[in-house]
């Protein structure tokens, strides 16, 4: 079967939906499926000088010329003729608006090529206050007629696909996002070292993501203080891509008089985020952008350890199947409060690490996840 995968974003860049994207492709190529990675030269909505074609891990990847708008919306003239892979099956992600995605949409829609579509978007988004209006009127009045013209959709979480159902999409697959155990295996000798030269007598608390203000690290650098005065070993290790945001996030810390107690980690390779996971106690995910999935909860549970999330999203539909705890409010004295009460949880928080390695092990894996998504298109094309 030959797959032509889209979304405007791919390697280097890397985030929730590249990751779902490169290790769904990677199992279907060990499945002698032939997997085509359609994209853009685009890294953090900026034009890069990157191969055209290459091939990484068994999977093809074509870059197609592009720029951004206002360094948030994609346009891609070539994308309208270009010839393109033959596929049989056409999987688009993503459906926020650009001209990179819609004409691939209707180019398949035109040659009759089956598509399916699964666009990583939580019906929690549909109520974000942070969102332009022009951008909600468009998530709920054109998206769900570009659902309606497709062949099936993907949903990553129950509300997901109950949302779908009501917008009378045909056919609707619930599939979650996965995680690859064997990346997140440590060398023991190493993790020893990695231990002795991270704060081996702090307790730890990881932060893992983007270096913005939706992303929400300003909350926990806000409530550290309160932290610090009930536990002096408390250290928060904040691991994500540099932004500017990130300068506000270092300044803030340090006008609240807790820079000692906080790590900046930017840019991390892949293989040290294993690591980082291990030698922690406790991760927090403060987001107050809606999450469809929540790729962090799953890397942290591979890793045994309890997370903290909002009530929004995807994340918080994760976590009421346990694994960690619920944050019912954006304030900065409810995550505190939250944080300090897992800290003195005693075996109350490896029992939670270990809920959540299970739910990892039963239902979250890459293999588990292609195999479904494989059995989509076979009903497509069938």
């Amino acid at each position: 079967m030959n797959v032509n995968m889209a979304y405007y974003h791919f390697l280097p860049s890397r985030g929730g939906i590249e990751n779902h994207i490169f290790f769904v492709s990677k199992e279907l190529s060990k499945s002698r499926h032939k997997v085509t990675i359609i994209t853009t030269n685009l890294v953090k909505f900026h034009s890069k000088s990157l191969p055209t074609t290459e091939t990484v891990d068994g999977v093809h990847i074509l870059r197609l010329w592009s720029f951004a708008i206002r360094d948030w919306i994609p346009v891609c003239p070539v994308a309208f003729f270009k010839k393109l892979p033959k596929c049989d099956i056409l999987h688009l992600h993503s459906l926020n608006p650009n001209l990179f995605m819609l004409p691939i949409q209707i180019r398949g829609h035109v040659e009759n090529v089956p598509t399916v579509l699964t666009p990583h978007l939580h019906p929690d988004r549909l109520f974000a206050s942070y969102h332009h209006p022009l951008y909600r009127s468009y998530l709920w009045k054109v998206v769900p007629a570009l659902l309606r013209k497709v062949d099936g959709v993907i949903a990553l979480t129950p509300a997901e696909r109950k949302y779908y159902e009501k917008c009378d999409v045909r056919r609707v697959f619930e599939i979650p996002n996965g995680v690859d155990l064997e990346l997140h295996k440590t060398d023991p000798a190493r993790l020893a070292s990695f231990a002795t030269n991270h704060d081996p007598e702090k307790r730890k608390i990881l932060f893992v993501g983007r270096m913005t203000a939706l992303k929400g690290l300003q909350t926990i650098i806000r409530c550290l203080p309160s932290i610090i005065k009930l536990h002096h070993d408390v250290i928060i290790y904040a691991v994500g891509a540099y932004t500017e945001y990130a300068e506000y996030l270092q300044m803030l810390a340090k006008n609240l008089r807790c820079e000692k107690h906080i790590r900046f980690y930017f840019d991390v390779p892949n293989e040290d985020l294993a690591y980082f996971y291990e030698i922690s106690d406790l991760v927090v995910l403060p987001s107050i952008q809606v999450e469809a999935f929540g790729l962090v909860v799953l890397e942290s549970w591979a890793h045994r350890k309890p997370v903290l999330v909002p009530n929004r999203g995807g994340m918080r539909d994760l976590v009421s199947q346990g694994g960690g705890k619920i944050v019912y409010s954006f304030g900065a004295a409810a995550w505190g409060q939250a944080i300090v009460e897992l800290l003195e949880a005693g075996s109350g928080l490896a029992r939670l690490g270990s809920e959540g390695r299970k739910l990892v092990e039963e239902k979250y894996n890459w293999k588990h996840v292609t195999q479904e998504i494989e059995r989509v298109y076979r009903s497509i094309l069938n």
